[in-house]
């Protein structure tokens, strides 16, 4: 039997485990957001956000805040987070549902991804992507994750959104998420070093 081997480097292959654990943490932090939003605790919440997608959920997290929130200080703070959260399924589909072959230059390796949509029809997508290019798309995903806790954090307190016995086991969950964010956040900060332009 043939012995078939990849072109993608062991450090790439690094980056991207680190972004599909990453994007992973940031999905259990969105689906905790739902539950919070509809008032469910465990397990009611759980089987209502394990029947959704990704963007199902952003979609329903959305139409929560537009039916939650009539201020528009309140819609400001979680509006531009609806965007980033598609924005960040987009790039972590990208990485993960994409063909992966050797890069036009030393340190890349280049991403094909095949789409056959309306109106567009077939294309064929060409991403060439650096180790330093997957890594800040990890930690893209981790300081969302981050900012959707944050959010969390403010809102989970709110008389309106959860009854005292739920209010406070979320209070606990978000407390314990928002201390390993703050520590996976500085376990992936680049040092001062790799920030320098090459």
């Amino acid at each position: 039997m043939a012995t078939v081997q990849h072109p993608v480097p062991e450090t790439h292959l690094k980056a991207i485990g680190n972004i599909a654990v990453s994007f992973a943490l940031l999905e259990t932090l969105l689906a905790s957001t739902l539950h919070l939003f509809i008032g469910a605790a465990q397990p009611i919440g759980h089987m209502v956000t394990a029947q959704l997608s990704f963007k199902r959920m952003v979609d329903l997290l959305g139409a929560l805040i537009q039916a939650r929130f009539k201020n528009h200080d309140e819609l400001a703070e979680w509006t531009p987070l609806i965007k980033r959260l598609h924005r960040a399924e987009v790039e972590r589909n990208i990485i993960m549902h994409s063909f992966w072959v050797a890069g036009n230059s030393q340190g890349t390796i280049t991403c094909v991804k095949t789409t056959a949509r309306s109106p567009q029809g077939l294309r064929h997508q060409f991403k060439t992507m650096r180790v330093e290019g997957l890594d800040n798309i990890a930690e893209t995903l981790l300081r969302l994750t981050g900012d959707l806790i944050g959010l969390q954090a403010r809102w989970a307190v709110r008389e309106d959104l959860q009854p005292p016995a739920v209010r406070k086991i979320v209070e606990v969950i978000v407390a314990g998420m928002l201390r390993q964010s703050d520590k996976r956040l500085k376990q992936h900060t680049p040092s001062e070093d790799r920030r320098q332009p090459t």
